[in-house]
């Protein structure tokens, strides 16, 4: 992920320098549209997931083979469906209802036509995504990301030498990159694991069970492409296609950091999941406080620093940074975090099973940042305050998260805040103080300082961490850790 992160950063720039604030932003809008359904994806990946994983724990090798044919044939109905659908209905939408610049509407139509192949393909991907994670193969899980981001590469140099649309060529090519990367995934799955060699097959009580936990958990994702969308078409209407291009560049350094901190939960959420399925319920708990710690250390340790020189980061990143990205960026490190910090009750909370309650109930509280987004651009606020907005509604859905995993499943609520959710307070008041009085004695952004700022807040986070935030079994293990690799040596 380090190494996906940095090419990451630097494809974004590219992208951003080859098809100029306009074309980006007609993707970032247009685009978006399908690319969002990928939050829908995203919850459809944590079902298959789950159901694949709890097999595994419980070790039922043919069921496994059942619940992966019931996953692969759901998915790739559901594929044409939406492809079909969105197929009829892209054009005259896109036409009818988006601000797109003159001459361009055609270009929008393929964007979106492209997307949606795209989509397809990560839809029809996701059970053989699933079992590499359930099977805890993160080396080749690592490769894979790696080569998506070299193909990203490979785009951006075939932009830079194409004399056809760049934004057309742009798009064919996201779609090209998606199948290699589902290619790759299955003849992997296919070598190594049995249970994908099943054909189109549909168990029917595997189904109604898999069916209801998937269109429980779309809902959520619904709710949150819903948001996400809609509040950049309420950006589009109200403050036109550059500010579509600024908020792109936040949603890119979210999505970027949002990808590393999901790394690490792939990590732990296998174990999460087959210790519940074995009955150690406790065990899911402390590796769901130990989840909620690595993710925050690790996001305090790339978001802080790029919190407080996104100025100076975003001129070295962009050679034509868009007007309003830089707050847009800060705003986004931040809802990045909460949404992480929140999601981290996920992996327990779909080991049990039981998502229909709280699904409708964050749904719910999700769709309201679409109208309070709407009614505060409309009295006149700035587009930022759509962002304001969103990190308002993500502590909310926290306390509603884990106060109903309390209620529910006798979740250690108040030892988890006490463990957990006030000692990474802690270390993120102690690190921003110190950075705050450093910039105060260092005004003037430039490299050096960057580079002082990261170092200095990488050194506090570290220390207090090891400190204030680890139990003392967690620092014996670290100890133990250390000693070993200095004993080698």
């Amino acid at each position: 992920m380090i190494v996906s992160l940095a090419i990451s950063l630097y494809t974004s720039r590219a992208f951003l320098d080859a098809l100029g604030i306009d074309d980006y932003g007609i993707y970032n809008v247009v685009g978006g549209f399908v690319a969002l359904l990928n939050v829908i994806t995203s919850s459809l990946i944590q079902g298959a997931q789950r159901f694949i994983t709890f097999e595994l724990g419980k070790g039922d090798a043919q069921k496994l083979h059942r619940t992966f044919a019931t996953f692969s044939t759901l998915f790739f109905l559901m594929a044409i469906v939406i492809f079909v659908i969105g197929t009829l209905l892209g054009a005259p939408l896109i036409s009818r209802f988006l601000v797109i610049p003159e001459g361009r509407i055609d270009a929008a139509i393929f964007v979106f036509y492209c997307s949606l192949g795209a989509f397809a393909i990560n839809l029809i991907a996701i059970p053989y995504n699933a079992c590499v994670i359930a099977h805890e193969k993160m080396k080749f899980y690592a490769l894979v990301s790696i080569s998506e981001s070299l193909g990203k590469l490979l785009i951006v140099y075939a932009l830079y030498v194409t004399s056809f649309d760049r934004l057309k060529v742009y798009a064919l090519l996201i779609v090209a990159l998606g199948l290699v990367i589902r290619l790759a995934y299955g003849i992997y799955c296919s070598k190594h694991f049995p249970e994908t060699k099943t054909r189109f097959f549909l168990d029917k009580t595997i189904l109604k069970e898999v069916t209801t936990f998937s269109l429980w958990m779309a809902l959520g994702g619904i709710a949150v492409t819903a948001k996400e969308q809609g509040v950049n078409v309420v950006i589009n209407l109200f403050c036109g296609v550059a500010i579509n291009a600024a908020r792109g560049v936040s949603m890119q350094v979210s999505s970027i950091l949002g990808q590393f901190a999901s790394s690490i939960a792939f990590a732990i959420t296998p174990q999460i999941t087959k210790s519940y399925a074995e009955g150690n319920f406790q065990r899911s708990v402390n590796l769901t406080f130990l989840l909620t710690k690595v993710q925050g250390v690790m996001l305090f340790l790339i978001a802080i620093p790029l919190y407080f020189e996104i100025d100076f980061l975003l001129a070295l990143w962009l050679k034509c940074v868009p007007y309003y990205a830089n707050v847009f960026a800060q705003w986004a490190l931040i809802v990045t975090f909460l949404s992480t910090i929140r999601n981290t009750y996920g992996p327990l909370y779909l080991a049990t099973g039981d998502v229909k309650t709280l699904q409708w109930t964050i749904s719910l509280i999700y769709v309201l940042i679409l109208p309070f987004s709407y009614v505060a651009l409309k009295l006149g606020y700035e587009p930022v305050s759509t962002m304001q907005i969103t990190a308002i509604i993500e502590v909310i859905t926290w306390l509603a998260s884990f106060y109903y995993m309390k209620y529910k499943f006798k979740f250690p609520l108040g030892q988890y805040i006490i463990k957990v959710m006030l000692r990474l307070i802690s270390v993120f008041t102690i690190t921003v103080v110190i950075l705050i009085l450093l910039q105060k004695l260092m005004v003037e952004s430039s490299f050096l300082r960057l580079l002082i700022i990261t170092a200095i807040s990488t050194f506090v986070i570290l220390i207090l961490s090891y400190m204030l935030l680890l139990s003392h079994s967690e620092r014996v293990m670290v100890n133990d850790f250390i000693n070993k690799k200095l004993y080698k040596k």
